[in-house]
């Protein structure tokens, strides 16, 4: 019998490293009114204000289907505020509210430390490789996702 782990394949992996984020985030971040997807959403709000939601869906790569049903409960729960676009009504533009920006350091501390936990005894080169090859496979998938 073949053991599982001696076999290329780097899907297999990439689940662990997801599977292992969540228990590390069920472990460490524990914040009333937030849940897991959400993270993405806040921490792409902290870097561009005033953006709407089709153009969020698309910088944190979800669809806007699940973009819309993530972040009504954040918009609900005061983190995120959302107002008609001036330039276009029929669209909304989305903004971290005071209670969303309050969150952010604490994320990212969080998001810092399971960085440095899943890096550890890598080198710089070797997180310069492997952060390269994470965003062409990123893309790759997100081209062979194209509606």
């Amino acid at each position: 019998m073949r053991n599982i782990n001696s076999i290329k394949h780097p899907g297999k992996w990439i689940s662990i490293l997801y599977r292992g984020f969540i228990s590390f985030l069920k472990r460490e971040g524990h914040y009333p009114g937030l849940g897991y997807g959400q993270i993405p959403i806040l921490m792409g709000l902290s870097n561009i204000e005033g953006i709407s939601q089709d153009e969020l869906a698309r910088e944190i790569s979800i669809d806007r289907t699940t973009l819309n049903r993530t972040i009504r409960p954040l918009i609900k729960e005061g983190f995120v505020q959302s107002q008609p676009n001036p330039q276009d009504r029929r669209a909304n533009v989305v903004n971290l509210t005071a209670k969303g920006r309050e969150m952010l350091p604490q994320l990212q501390g969080l998001l810092n430390e399971w960085n440095q936990s899943m890096l550890m005894g890598v080198t710089e080169e070797e997180q310069r490789i492997f952060t390269a090859l994470i965003i062409k496979a990123s893309r790759n998938i997100s081209e062979i996702n194209k509606p």
